[in-house]
């Protein structure tokens, strides 16, 4: 025989909840649960399963994700937190990941071709040249590195803290520091060809280099936002942006003029 404890004891009469406002609604609303809760076969159906939740593709991580490349409509590789680095043959339908080897945030990542490519995060530099295979670390970077660009197999450059810029001449296997005109945080790069580029970062900092970095140079950005992000189709116009800021360039940055977002 099951022993029914006892109910427990409240301090009000049934007459004293009735004679409150709204009590007697609410005390009618509540016995008929009571009393199914006192059936005696209640108590003996079975638990009933607790559902489980499972994350699915594509992204087979719960890692947060900084960056994503694809070098056509079905390759293509994404990296972020705890050295995450993710390749899909499929146009992102599936995600395997892939083996870093390091553990540190990778904040881009970028390849030319189906084998060639690499990534960056704090105080790393990786490179692959079997498409992910496997990954190898480059030498002589220093400090967190947000952005990486590449004009071909050989020639790369990097930049990130304190307006760090390095350059490499063998495929990211070894990395070199050009001298930066400025101490703001520099948070993407773009090269056109093997001697025109910008990096853009904090306080709306924008550089250039006429001569692959050999010489940097400040150019006037007219805004103190962050500039997050910058493109150029050839070495005359070009884009940056950040915050609420989109500039707009076609004499190689000489000028920048601000266009208007939605």
């Amino acid at each position: 025989m099951i022993k029914r404890q006892k109910p427990l004891a409240i301090g009000l009469s049934a007459q004293a909840i009735l004679s409150a406002p709204g009590r007697g609604k609410l005390l009618l609303a509540i016995i008929p649960l009571v009393l199914i809760l006192l059936l005696p076969g209640f108590w003996a159906f079975p638990a009933r399963a607790i559902s489980v939740w499972t994350r699915q593709a594509p992204i087979p991580t719960g890692n947060s994700l900084e960056s994503v490349d694809l070098v056509s409509a079905s390759e293509g590789w994404a990296s972020g937190s705890s050295g995450t680095i993710l390749h899909t043959t499929d146009g992102g339908a599936t995600w395997t990941q892939q083996d870093s080897g390091t553990t540190t945030t990778l904040y881009e990542i970028r390849f030319l071709d189906a084998l060639h490519g690499w990534a960056v995060g704090g105080n790393t530099g990786l490179y692959t040249t079997d498409g992910g295979q496997t990954w190898q670390a480059g030498s002589g970077l220093v400090g967190s590195l947000y952005a990486v660009d590449f004009v071909d197999l050989n020639r790369g450059w990097a930049v990130g803290n304190g307006g760090g810029i390095f350059h490499t001449t063998d495929g990211g296997r070894n990395w070199s520091l050009q001298t930066s005109p400025t101490t703001s945080n520099l948070v993407d790069v773009d090269f056109v060809d093997n001697n025109n580029g910008w990096a853009v970062g904090g306080n709306g900092t924008i550089l250039r280099t006429r001569d692959g970095g050999a010489k940097w140079s400040v150019q006037p950005s007219g805004t103190t936002a962050w500039l997050n992000g910058v493109s150029f189709v050839d070495a005359n116009e070009g884009w940056t942006a950040g915050g609420n800021v989109l500039l707009h360039t076609t004499d190689s940055g000489a000028t920048w003029q601000s266009q208007s977002v939605p």
